[in-house]
């Protein structure tokens, strides 16, 4: 194998590595935004069951002082 034989296998090697570089890069960041989708869902899912603890909390409360009023 010749010297520039050589050189241009290299250079494919480094083009194709570059390549997937770019490819790997960009399946970070897609999953970087699924990641942060994820903790919004996350998070909003939080809020509503807290807010739901809440309004059982409430019921059961007001449904204490009705069984007590008989």
């Amino acid at each position: 194998m010749t010297s520039e034989e050589i050189e241009a296998l290299l250079h494919q090697a480094i083009d194709k590595i570059k390549l997937l570089e770019t490819k790997c890069d960009k399946r970070v960041e897609e999953l970087e935004a699924r990641v942060v989708y994820l903790e919004e869902v996350i998070s909003s899912q939080k809020h509503m069951l807290a807010d739901s603890v809440k309004y059982i909390q409430k019921i059961e409360k007001l449904s204490l002082k009705k069984g007590g009023q008989k």
